[in-house]
C-alpha cells in the first residue's frame, strides 16, 4: 500500500510538472539520510517503481537504484536552493506562500464579485483534509490557513470561488 501511495505521488509530480509555465528540466531524489540526487528530465528514459525500489534508467544505460523506504520525496523544484516564495502560474489569481510552508500558509486570491469561496486542502490521495469557507470582496483578496496538524508532505490548496476553481501545490514541511 506504501509502495502504490509513492507511485501514485510520483506520476501526479510527473504530471503537475509537465503542466507547469515552465519546463521542468531536473527530476530531484531526496532521500531521507538528506542526499538529493538531481536527474535531468531529458536524460531519463524510464522510471519503474518494483520490488520496494525506484529505478531511475538513463538514456546513457546508467540506472540509479532508491530503496522506496528511504526516499522522502521526489520534486521538480530544488528545494536545497531553489525555494519558491510565491506559488502562481501565468494567468492564474491564486498564489500561496510560503512554500515550502510549516504553520500557516497564506493565500492570495482574486474575485469578480463579493461572497463566499471555498478554500479547501487536499492530500495527493484526493482526500480532503481542511475545508473552509471565506467571505471575500471583490477584487484582490488574503486569507491564512493553519497547517501545523498535517504531516509533512506534498498537498494542494484548491479554491473554489463558484464560477471558477483554481489548485496549486504546496510542500508542508
Amino acid at each position: 500500500m506504501k509502495h502504490k501511495k509513492l507511485l501514485l505521488c510520483a506520476l501526479l509530480l510527473f504530471g503537475f510538472g509537465l503542466t507547469g509555465i515552465k519546463a521542468q528540466t531536473h527530476l530531484y531524489v531526496k532521500e531521507k539520510s538528506g542526499t538529493q540526487t538531481p536527474f535531468t528530465a531529458s536524460s531519463i528514459r524510464t522510471l519503474t517503481f518494483a520490488a520496494g525500489k525506484l529505478a531511475v534508467n538513463k538514456t546513457d544505460g546508467n540506472t540509479g537504484t532508491y530503496s522506496l523506504s528511504a526516499i522522502r520525496y521526489l520534486s521538480f523544484n530544488d528545494y536545497t536552493t531553489d525555494v519558491p516564495q510565491i506559488s502562481s502560474r501565468q494567468g492564474s489569481k491564486l498564489a500561496i506562500y510560503p512554500n515550502p510552508v510549516a504553520r500557516q500558509l497564506q493565500i492570495s486570491y482574486e474575485t469578480a464579485k463579493a461572497g463566499n469561496v471555498e478554500v479547501e486542502i487536499i492530500d495527493l490521495q484526493g482526500k480532503i483534509l481542511h475545508q473552509q469557507a471565506i467571505s471575500s470582496n471583490a477584487g484582490a483578496n488574503h486569507a491564512t490557513i493553519a497547517i501545523t496538524k498535517l504531516p509533512k508532505g506534498i498537498y494542494l490548496c484548491r479554491v473554489n470561488k463558484g464560477t471558477s476553481i483554481e489548485t496549486t501545490k504546496f510542500l508542508k514541511q
